[in-house]
């Protein structure tokens, strides 16, 4: 598993995050989103990597997170902790988020 180390908004407490390459956006904890004070934008249909409808998720903007002082914001879904699949993960990115950039 490849761990990120990242950062949010002027915090200068690191966070840890999955980075999966096969992921099609940026998953985050319900925990993260709240503690960030991001706020809902829109819904989404999520589903499981092998196909499994997972149901409606709620999608906020994460526009201030960082990783090595390399900023992104793109959108995020909100999921449950236990569903990030690491007990200090804040969530999990894939290559999409970073789109126009590689």
């Amino acid at each position: 598993m490849i761990v990120l180390k990242g950062k949010a908004g002027k915090n200068t407490e690191e966070f840890d995050v999955i980075f999966d390459t096969g992921a099609a956006g940026f998953v985050i904890s319900e925990e993260f989103a709240t503690k960030q004070g991001y706020s809902e934008v829109g819904k989404s249909k999520m589903m499981s990597p092998e196909g499994k409808d997972m149901g409606e998720k709620s999608i906020v903007k994460a526009n201030n997170v960082s990783f090595k002082n390399f900023p992104i914001s793109t959108d995020a879904i909100v999921e449950k902790k236990d569903m990030i699949f690491s007990p200090t993960a804040i969530g999990i990115i894939g290559l999409a988020a970073y789109e126009g950039y590689i």
